[in-house]
C-alpha cells in the first residue's frame, strides 16, 4: 500500500510539475502525438512513455486533444467590423485559427492571457487605436461564443488545463461589466458605438450566463464513476498508474466544477443583471428580452431571478409594473418572497436549495 501511496505521489508530482512547464498556444509537438495515435493502445502507451521521460503531460494533452474546428454558438452576435480578422498579427486573428484547428484548449489560455495582457497595456498607456478596441471586441465575442472544454474519457489523454473555460469567461464579464478606462478617445468611440456595443455587451453576458446553466448536471452523482480504467494490452505498470491517475484527476474535474456551479451562476446572475439594468434602466421589455435569452424560462423563473438579485425597490419598479407587480405582492401576503413552486425550477435553483438544506442541517446537529 506504502509503494502504491509513493507512485501516486511521484506521479501526481509529475502531472503538476509537466502542467507548470512554459508552453505557448502554436509551439510545434511531435508529429507522432496526434489524435489517431490514440486508436493503437500501443502506440498511445509507447507515447506516453515518452511524456513521462520528458515531463510534457501539457503538451501531450493539445497535441491527442486537437480535433475537428470547434463550433460556435450562432446566436451570438458579431462586431460590426471584421477587418482584424484579415490581419495576422492581431490576436482574434490567431484566436480564430486555433478554432479552426480543433484547439479549444490553446484558445482558452491564450485568449485569457492576451486579454489581460491588453487591458493592462491600455490602462498604463493609456492610449486609444481603433484597431485594439475591435480586435478586443472580437475576442470578447469569440470566448462568449465558445463551448466549454470537455473531459475527454480516452484513458490515454490527460486531464485538461483546470477552469481556463471559467476564468476566461469570467474575465469577459469583468471587462465588460467593470471597466474602468477614462481615456477620452476611448469614451468617444464607445459613445459613437452605443447603441452596437449595448447589444453585443448585454448579449455575451446572457450567453455567458447560459453556457453556465445548460452546463450543470444535476444528477453527476448518480451516474457511474469514469474510473478505474481497464488494463489495456501493451500498457505496463508505469503507464497504467499514470492512466489511473489522469482518470482520477478527471472526474475529480468533472464533480468539483459541476458542484461549484450553482454558487458560480448566483454570482454571474448578479454581474449579468446589474449589467443589464445599467444598459435598460426603465426599459422592461428590453431587459427581459435578454432574460429570456440567458435561458429563464417563463414568468414564475424571470420573476425569482428578479426578486433575488436586485429585488423591488424605488429603482427597479419599472420592472415590476403590471402583472409582474400583482405576482410580487401575492407572494409576499402568502409568505413566499424568494420562491416558487419547485416544478418552474431550473434544475440549478434546486441544487441551491438543496445545499443550502443541507448547511442548515449541519448547522444543527449536535456537536
Amino acid at each position: 500500500m506504502k509503494h502504491v501511496l509513493s507512485c501516486l505521489l511521484i506521479l501526481t508530482a509529475v502531472c503538476c510539475t509537466a502542467w507548470g512547464k512554459t508552453f505557448k498556444p502554436g509551439d510545434d509537438l511531435p508529429p507522432e502525438w496526434n489524435r489517431d495515435m490514440l486508436n493503437t493502445p500501443l502506440a498511445a502507451s509507447g507515447a506516453l512513455k515518452q511524456v513521462l521521460r520528458e515531463s510534457r503531460i501539457r503538451e501531450f494533452y493539445f497535441a491527442v486533444s486537437r480535433g475537428a474546428s470547434v463550433k460556435l454558438n450562432k446566436q451570438v452576435p458579431i462586431p460590426w467590423d471584421d477587418s482584424v480578422l484579415k490581419d495576422p498579427t492581431t490576436d482574434s486573428f490567431r484566436l480564430k485559427q486555433l478554432l479552426g484547428e480543433g484547439r479549444l484548449a490553446e484558445f482558452y489560455l491564450l485568449a485569457k492571457e492576451r486579454l489581460q495582457t491588453i487591458r493592462q497595456e491600455l490602462k498604463k498607456t493609456n492610449i486609444f487605436s481603433e484597431k485594439t478596441y475591435m480586435d478586443r471586441l472580437w475576442m470578447f465575442y469569440y470566448v462568449a461564443a465558445a463551448p466549454l472544454i470537455t473531459i475527454d474519457d480516452n484513458p490515454y489523454v490527460p486531464d485538461p488545463p483546470r477552469s481556463a473555460d471559467y476564468e476566461t469567461k469570467f474575465n469577459i464579464l469583468f471587462q465588460i461589466g467593470f471597466e474602468t478606462i477614462d481615456n477620452k478617445d476611448y469614451l468617444a468611440y464607445e459613445q459613437l458605438h452605443r447603441k452596437e456595443l449595448k447589444h453585443l455587451f448585454a448579449s455575451y453576458n446572457v450567453f455567458i450566463l447560459k453556457i453556465f446553466r445548460d452546463s450543470y448536471d444535476i444528477d453527476l452523482k448518480k451516474k457511474p464513476k469514469k474510473f478505474p480504467f481497464p488494463y489495456q494490452e501493451g500498457d505496463d505498470d508505469q503507464v497504467s498508474d499514470i492512466k489511473r491517475v489522469f482518470a482520477q484527476n478527471k472526474q475529480l474535474l468533472r464533480e468539483g466544477g459541476n458542484y461549484s456551479l450553482p454558487h458560480r451562476i448566483k454570482f454571474i446572475e448578479e454581474i449579468v443583471i446589474a449589467t443589464l439594468y445599467y444598459y435598460f434602466k426603465d426599459k422592461p421589455r428590453e431587459m427581459e428580452k435578454y432574460i429570456v435569452m440567458a435561458g429563464y424560462r417563463g414568468n414564475e423563473e424571470i420573476d425569482e431571478l428578479l426578486d433575488r438579485t436586485f429585488g423591488r425597490r424605488a429603482e427597479t419598479e419599472f420592472m415590476y409594473q403590471g402583472e409582474r407587480g400583482r405576482r410580487h405582492e401575492t407572494k409576499i401576503r402568502t409568505g413566499r418572497i424568494s420562491r416558487v413552486n419547485d416544478r418552474y425550477l431550473h434544475p440549478i435553483d434546486l441544487s441551491v436549495a438543496e445545499q443550502e438544506r443541507q448547511r442548515a442541517q449541519e448547522k444543527k446537529a449536535p456537536r
